[in-house]
C-alpha cells in the first residue's frame, strides 16, 4: 500500500487525533481525579466513549486493510500506513498495561 491515498491518511490522521484525545483526557481526569472535582466521573465516561470510538476506527482499518476481495492481491504496508499501525500499537500497549497495573480500566 503506498502512501498516496490520500483518504487512508486523512483517517489514520483522524485516529491519531482520536487517540492523542483520550490521553489528554486521562490527564484532566487524573487532575479531577487528584483535586477531588465533581467532573471526575462525567471525565471517566468520556475517557471510555473515545476509547470505543477508537478500537471501532481500528477495527475498520483492519477491515479496509486486509479485506479478502481478491484472494491473489497482496496487501503491502509501507511508509505513513506502517508508522502509524506501529505508533497505535506502542499507544494501545500502553493503555494496555495501564489498565493491568492499575487493576482496573478506570485509568
Amino acid at each position: 500500500m503506498t502512501s498516496n491515498n490520500l483518504s487512508l491518511d486523512l483517517y489514520l490522521y483522524l485516529i491519531l487525533a482520536v487517540k492523542i484525545i483520550y490521553y489528554i483526557i486521562i490527564i484532566i481526569y487524573l487532575r479531577a481525579k487528584f483535586k477531588n472535582l465533581e467532573n471526575e466521573e462525567k471525565l471517566l465516561n468520556i475517557k471510555n466513549i473515545i476509547h470505543k470510538v477508537f478500537n471501532g476506527l481500528m477495527i475498520f482499518l483492519m477491515l479496509y486493510l486486509f479485506f479478502p476481495s481478491s484472494i491473489n492481491k497482496s496487501v503491502e504496508i509501507s511508509g505513513h500506513t506502517r508508522l502509524f499501525l506501529f505508533i497505535f500499537a506502542i499507544l494501545s500497549l500502553i493503555s494496555l498495561i495501564t489498565e493491568i497495573f492499575t487493576g482496573n480500566n478506570h485509568i
